[in-house]
């Protein structure tokens, strides 16, 4: 797209292939990489459609990038972005409305907050960095299939469902 329409060129398939390559990254276990996709495709929505603009696309990004900062642990930062995404999607659908978006936004607030809470009753401070054990071995799993004996931080991210809006 950018050798086709330049370098500086806002446009919403040029944003919309940048999220796309954010989820894929982050599907890949690659969150830095997928922050930096999302951000830039976030910034030029922004652009096409204004700073203070209420945009379903706009809404989905944010709610992106609360999924990259959960899987980083960077739990208030993504408590933040799936505030402003809940927000949003609430002026766009109405505050009553049980859209799907806003039940995804949501849920992602609310498994920061579970988060958070648990990592505290373990005196696990947030910016401590992931247990080494967060690429579960095989035979980890098969000793314990329910994953009782991992660390609290493995079993939030075994339970916890992908819910990336645009790449649903």
């Amino acid at each position: 797209y950018r050798r086709l329409y330049g370098d500086n060129s806002d446009r919403a398939d040029i944003s919309d292939a940048l999220g796309i390559l954010g989820c894929c990254f982050s599907y890949m276990g690659d969150h830095r990489e997928a922050i930096i996709n999302h951000t830039l495709s976030l910034d030029m929505y922004k652009r096409i459609h204004g700073e203070d603009s209420d945009h379903p696309e706009i809404a989905v990004l944010l709610n992106n990038l609360g999924n990259d900062d959960s899987d980083m642990e960077e739990y208030k930062k993504a408590e933040e972005y799936y505030r402003l995404s809940l927000n949003m999607y609430q002026r766009i659908h109405g505050e009553e409305s049980d859209h799907p978006h806003i039940v995804i936004a949501l849920r992602g607030l609310g498994l920061s907050y579970d988060a958070m809470e648990e990592m505290e009753r373990e005196g696990i401070q947030l910016s401590q960095p992931a247990h080494p054990l967060d690429n579960t071995s095989d035979t980890i799993e098969e000793n314990d299939p329910e994953g009782t004996q991992l660390p609290s931080q493995v079993r939030y991210r075994r339970r916890r469902q992908r819910l990336c809006c645009k790449c649903m």
